[in-house]
């Protein structure tokens, strides 16, 4: 899947990736969430990277398949709505410059957006 033909939802502590092309669901992955009733999910992309904060967590998910590459219980910051950004990073990628990350990442070689 082009990343570029992705649309990004966060909804009940959930993140999802729905085709730009026909509505269909690429996958979704359950944040673990809080359990206070909170949630609402704050989202950002980064280059291949999805970040997404849910009930006080931080995660970063893969672009692609929506697999959890690190999670961060923020401990000692609260539940409230989070603003996420990355400094320096492009606002969007071309579909070219998505597919050419998705093809380093594939084969091994370079180290993502910044390569």
């Amino acid at each position: 899947m082009n990343p570029a033909h992705l649309l990004l939802l966060g909804a009940k502590n959930s993140v999802s990736a729905i085709d730009r092309q026909n509505g269909g669901i690429v996958w979704t992955t359950q944040l673990k969430g809080s359990g206070l009733g909170v949630s609402f999910v704050t989202l950002h992309v980064d280059g291949l990277q999805v970040f997404a904060h849910a009930g006080g967590e931080l995660y970063c998910l893969e672009l692609s398949t929506g697999r959890l590459l690190w999670h961060n219980p923020l401990k000692g910051l609260g539940y409230g709505i989070a603003s996420l950004t990355t400094p320096g990073a492009p606002a969007n990628l071309t579909a070219a410059q998505a597919q050419t990350i998705a093809a380093q990442q594939a084969s091994g070689s370079g180290s993502g957006a910044g390569a």
